[in-house]
């Protein structure tokens, strides 16, 4: 499946790894504390790191959190800056519909 021009499989942790995250940070941002629209977020987005998909290379973030993660640390955050774009412009839309 392809959203935009990236495809899906692969972009997300698996549904294990994410609840392991989520869980480990007591299922709240680990930036602002809240609660709602939580979002299991890569560390380094560098798919050739062995510890992609590992609880280690995760933390849980709200949507604000993770749009303002990616803008801070675009292109220092293992993503191309094609996909790095994509992954901003993703959350921006997801925060939209909130809205």
């Amino acid at each position: 499946m392809l959203i935009g021009i990236l495809p899906l499989v692969g972009m997300a942790f698996s549904r294990n790894v994410r609840e392991k995250i989520l869980h480990r940070d007591g299922c709240k941002c680990v930036q602002c504390g809240a609660t709602e629209e939580l979002q299991a977020a890569h560390i380094d987005h560098n798919k050739a790191n062995p510890r992609y998909n590992d609880p280690s290379n995760g933390r849980t973030l709200c949507l604000d959190d993770h749009l303002t993660d990616h803008i801070l640390r675009h292109g220092r955050n293992g993503l191309t800056k094609e996909g790095n774009l994509w992954a901003i412009d993703m959350l921006r839309r997801k925060i939209n519909r909130q809205e």
